[in-house]
């Protein structure tokens, strides 16, 4: 694992094999002796003098180097959001409390047990439950994903989630990927070294993509209905329901990794004898088949799930919405639900922009009750296009409260002109 330095600087490490590694968004890299195997260019201890960074306690003796230190600033190297989520994922994986006063933040800890996929899927799920660190929520549904004063190891900007099963042949490594947050999306085992399958809508020529990855292409942040695309509604409306739904859903996850990892071993099985009879023409067959079942399936799980948990408003489709507003244009929605509802927290944004900070808040004394269960609510219509690049269809998710503070949401897509 590297931890690279604006410039050529860096500084690296094999993590041992007897170890575990912990590496959020900071460097926890510290002395030149972390780890048997460490890496670093020959200029970085009289680099960091050079600029100041770091004076020796004794002429000539650099024992004393600390390259978290040396090459961060002091908010960034020990500060509370880096600092919380390296500390819950050492405690999760060692299932044990630490101490970051006593145990520091070294870059590996000597493990006493192996972590498996479902410790892993822990980890990187964490919101810190059950202890101090997790902290009050605000928003629609109680979101931790909002949390403005704390970050957690799954939060608001995660986009995916993925486990890597590495195993000796690559074509039978497994990739467990959660299209989304993974508190609120199941890992779905793929192979993508024998493939990807047709629900996920691989790239058609891939190689002219990768070469053109930087240019815009109109259209290709817009809702589809696919797998993926429905996948993604799912979270975003779980989220705007997240005090009530997460602990069902939760468990049903974990039944469903449990389920995804023991077919995913005899599927390795049945892969690894074609591959070994140098049919790689029906390992591929195979690992393309299982894939595209174990996503629609997952999909149709959680589909039915939402169906009996979630509680939706129906939102009637909006008029077309420009890309580029007037100033003070309002958007008015149509609600139809036999909830009172209440203007409490009620937001509304673009589904795949993740954070909900740049949806729009229900505009003052905007929410109307029309009678027979249809209200309207108006948004500032420059507020919801701010995320928007392009025209196209793009999915909308809508988050509120109930008289008595229950959480709904509501979804629908908006063309976008």
């Amino acid at each position: 694992m590297f931890q690279l330095v604006r410039g050529r600087h860096y500084m690296g490490a094999r993590v041992p094999d007897d170890a575990l590694a912990v590496m959020p968004n900071h460097y926890n890299l510290h002395s030149l002796h972390d780890c048997p195997e460490m890496f670093y260019p020959a200029d970085l201890v009289s680099y960091a003098i050079a600029q100041g960074w770091y004076t020796p306690a004794c002429y000539g003796d650099f024992s004393d180097f600390d390259f978290a230190a040396a090459y961060q600033l002091p908010e960034e190297s020990f500060g509370p959001r880096n600092v919380m989520r390296q500390k819950n994922g050492l405690r999760i994986a060692l299932n044990r409390p630490w101490s970051v006063e006593k145990e520091g933040m070294p870059f590996c800890v000597k493990a006493d047990h192996p972590v498996d996929a479902m410790r892993m899927a822990d980890i990187l799920s964490s919101h810190y439950e059950g202890t101090h660190d997790c902290c009050a929520h605000f928003g629609p549904g109680l979101s931790p994903h909002d949390a403005s004063s704390i970050r957690y190891i799954c939060t608001g900007t995660t986009l995916e989630s993925d486990l890597f099963v590495l195993r000796d042949d690559p074509h039978l490594t497994t990739v467990f990927s959660a299209f989304g947050r993974p508190c609120q999306l199941p890992y779905i085992p793929l192979h993508p070294l024998l493939g990807l399958p047709e629900s996920l809508s691989p790239m058609a020529d891939a190689p002219s993509s990768m070469a053109n990855h930087l240019r815009s292409v109109p259209g290709s942040s817009c809702f589809a209905d696919t797998p993926w695309w429905r996948l993604r509604g799912i979270e975003c409306t779980a989220d705007m329901l997240y005090s009530s739904v997460a602990d069902d859903l939760r468990a049903l996850l974990v039944r469903m990794l449990n389920q995804q990892l023991d077919a995913d071993e005899h599927l390795i099985a049945k892969l690894a004898q074609y591959l070994q009879d140098g049919d790689e023409a029906a390992a591929r067959a195979l690992s393309l088949e299982s894939d595209d079942n174990a996503i629609c399936s997952a999909l149709r799980t959680l589909e039915d799930f939402a169906c009996a948990a979630f509680d939706t408003v129906r939102v009637d489709s909006l008029p077309t919405l420009a890309l580029h507003p007037a100033e003070h244009e309002r958007v008015r929605l149509t609600l139809h639900t036999d909830h009172t509802l209440i203007p409490d927290a009620m937001a509304f944004g673009v589904a795949h922009t993740n954070v909900k900070l740049s949806f729009a808040p229900l505009l003052p004394d905007a929410l109307t009750d029309c009678g027979n269960g249809v209200y309207t609510a108006e948004f500032d219509a420059q507020k919801l296009a701010s995320p928007l690049a392009s025209p196209g269809r793009y999915l909308f998710i809508l988050g509120g409260r109930c008289e008595g503070g229950k959480p709904f949401a509501g979804i629908t897509t908006v063309e976008i002109r």
